[in-house]
């Protein structure tokens, strides 16, 4: 169950990063829907009052990223995002998924700024060319491609132990 719970997860950011890449945007029903697969593992796996600590820390990252889109420091959709994913690790492991994410954004942050290099010189990859018209149009950073990958690091060391 767990395993199949961590695909539909992955599954669901993978679809939530690839509409980023594309159109800048997060679906609502899209985080809906990871909200749901989250609360559902929490419920399985821990019971109820477990799932409502992890609602609650959800909410609280909700309520501290939600101030941070408010200024323009995140965007709103990557607010809801990384509060969805919350729900779905034990509450004990959501300081080490903000961590994982925050990594992920680093190295997602490297790759477009060699990205942006790349375009200043001509150097234009076929499949990336897109998304180097985007960087030099000064679009904001996909977001929800850090959280994947934060996410799936996340996952895939907790499976491995």
């Amino acid at each position: 169950m767990i395993i199949a719970a961590w695909l539909s997860e992955l599954l669901g950011l993978s679809i939530a990063a690839a509409i980023d890449v594309r159109s800048r945007i997060i679906p609502d029903r899209v985080v809906l829907l990871l909200v749901a697969n989250g609360l559902a593992l929490r419920l399985g796996m821990a019971g109820w009052h477990q799932a409502a600590i992890s609602l609650l820390a959800a909410g609280a990252i909700l309520l501290v990223l939600g101030q941070a889109a408010r200024h323009g420091l995140i965007g709103g959709g990557d607010a809801k995002l990384i509060a969805a994913v919350a729900l779905f690790v034990p509450v004990a492991d959501v300081p080490a998924l903000v961590l994982a994410i925050a990594l992920a954004g680093g190295v997602v942050s490297s790759f477009y700024l060699v990205l942006r290099a790349m375009a200043r010189h001509g150097a234009v990859l076929g499949l990336l060319r897109r998304e180097q018209r985007r960087i030099a149009a000064g679009l904001p950073l996909p977001y929800a491609l850090a959280i994947f990958l934060g996410t799936g690091w996340l996952g895939v060391t907790d499976l491995l132990r």
